[in-house]
């Protein structure tokens, strides 16, 4: 479900006096090295990735099939490049730190 429909699916719970939470404002990816350090000391090795979005070499690599979401919400396209922007930055920290990362979903 795209986020203008969880923000309209919030918005008539609400009207109807249900609270519910489909969408979080601040639930952007979060690239921080010195919290990846922390693996490093603890010398834990990651072998597998499970994430929402992938780095920009993983499918899909088209846009098809999320024409009309695009089209809904002026600021999808660029928070999707910010997004596999930040799977690049984890995929190549956990090169550069030699995790055997051998699986990526």
């Amino acid at each position: 479900m795209d986020r203008l429909e969880r923000l309209m699916a919030m918005w008539l719970a609400g009207l109807k006096g249900r609270t519910v939470k489909y969408y979080w404002e601040n639930e952007k990816l979060v690239f921080d090295t010195n919290l990846l350090s922390k693996l490093k000391s603890k010398n834990i090795r990651i072998d597998t990735v499970v994430t929402h979005s992938a780095p920009s070499f993983c499918m899909p690599l088209l846009k098809t099939g999320i024409e009309n979401w695009l089209l809904e919400d002026e600021h999808l396209e660029a928070d999707m490049a910010e997004e596999r922007q930040v799977m690049d930055s984890l995929y190549n920290w956990l090169s550069s730190e030699q995790h055997p990362v051998q699986n990526w979903f």
